[in-house]
């Protein structure tokens, strides 16, 4: 029982995106950004002060370097940050996703108007990126009502019994709605890039080599 809401959001984007194409991940993306944004901005305010301020949280690493010493002729683990920047940033164009965004925008500078936009989502992910911090300090997993969650789902119950230990169920609910929209939306456009490069590259070239634009749309459908 504890997939059903995700199949179910699942068959309905699936659904919603068969009849609407690309127009259907593009309209719910913004729905699913805004979600997230709420709920990264009122953990990092809410989380904190209930638990008793931001230092509580980083006072256990203040002596700690996660770069680690560099020896006299190596960067030590800082090069290791600058490269997974570095291949992040190049492997960004292999997405399907991405490649699927820019090749269906209507012009040049929505292009550019989007690239301009992307570091927020950098700035999101920053804030995400406190949520381990969050569960470390609050030890939610040591709380016996989240035990059985830890028990089913292991780790990756952490910030779910984050979020029920530190919001009411109404908010819990707009945080997990968000999550599964957040990772239901990138599958579609993935979905639909697939299935267009099926019909181009394989279908097209090996089975029905002179298609109609119909029957093209309804392979890659």
């Amino acid at each position: 029982m504890a997939d059903l809401p995700l199949f179910l959001a699942f068959v309905i984007l699936a659904a919603f995106t068969y009849s609407s194409g690309l127009r259907a991940p593009a309209s719910i993306a913004i729905v699913k950004d805004i979600l997230i944004y709420i709920t990264a901005i009122a953990a990092v305010i809410i989380i904190p002060y209930e638990l008793g301020g931001f230092g509580k949280y980083f006072q256990p690493y203040r002596h700690r370097s996660s770069c680690g010493g560099a020896g006299a002729h190596t960067t030590g683990s800082y090069s290791g940050y600058a490269t997974l920047a570095l291949g992040s940033a190049l492997a960004l164009f292999l997405y399907p996703h991405s490649l699927t965004g820019i090749l269906s925008a209507s012009s040049g500078k929505v292009i550019r108007r989007n690239a301009a936009m992307l570091p927020g989502y950098t700035f999101m992910l920053g804030l995400l990126a406190l949520f381990g911090f969050f569960v470390i300090a609050s030890g939610v997993d040591k709380l016996p009502e989240y035990a059985a969650g830890f028990k089913q789902f292991g780790n990756n119950f952490a910030v779910p019994a984050l979020l029920l230990h530190s919001f009411p169920a109404w908010f819990a609910g707009v945080a997990f709605a968000a999550i599964g929209i957040g990772a239901l939306v990138p599958a579609a456009i993935m979905s639909i890039a697939a299935a267009n490069l099926y019909t181009r590259n394989i279908h097209r070239e090996f089975i029905n080599k002179n298609p109609t634009d119909k029957q093209e749309s309804q392979v890659a459908n």
